[in-house]
């Protein structure tokens, strides 16, 4: 396994969070290459998402045992994270973990353990999640394209519809 790389804390526990997150998740990746995903086991990420080129790795963490997933990302060695969520728990993982770079929303005490300086506006707080998703990816420059709404498809699976499917006419809604 390589070491470094961009470590992403998105800490909602369901599927459909995962998919409401991934344009971003993907937006990320595109810029930074492959991310290793830190998320609650509820979510199935590593099951749906692994078959993306877009993720290394994802890595569960319950959030009554957050303290136990350091000396795991302390021995992959991070270059950078993002805190997709408000909590200074969630904030102080990369922290600890001595990533030397970390991104988050900055709200209140969480923007003592970012080290980038462009937080969201306090009254942001409460917007909806994807509003201060799409903020703070506006402030790194960053944005989401077409390909980057397509959920993975695992090769067997792409095959199994392929078969399935290949004598009806296209366009497929998949494709």
């Amino acid at each position: 396994m390589r070491k470094g790389g961009t470590l992403i804390i998105q800490p909602f526990p369901g599927i459909g969070d995962m998919i409401w997150y991934l344009p971003y998740l993907k937006a990320i990746a595109r810029e930074e290459g492959p991310i290793t995903l830190l998320t609650k086991p509820r979510s199935l990420a590593r099951e749906f998402l692994l078959a993306d080129p877009a993720f290394r790795d994802v890595l569960y963490a319950d959030r009554r045992l957050l303290s136990m997933i350091i000396p795991e990302l302390i021995r992959r060695r991070f270059q950078k994270s993002w805190i997709l969520h408000w909590s200074v728990s969630y904030a102080s993982l990369p922290f600890f973990a001595r990533v030397p770079e970390r991104v988050g929303f900055g709200y209140g005490r969480q923007k003592y353990f970012l080290t980038s300086q462009k937080n969201l506006p306090e009254p942001s707080r409460t917007a909806h999640p994807i509003t201060q998703l799409e903020m703070v990816m506006e402030l790194a420059g960053y944005s989401i394209k077409k390909e980057d709404q397509i959920p993975p498809l695992c090769p067997k699976a792409h095959k199994k519809i392929i078969e399935k499917f290949s004598h009806f006419p296209k366009p497929w809604i998949y494709s």
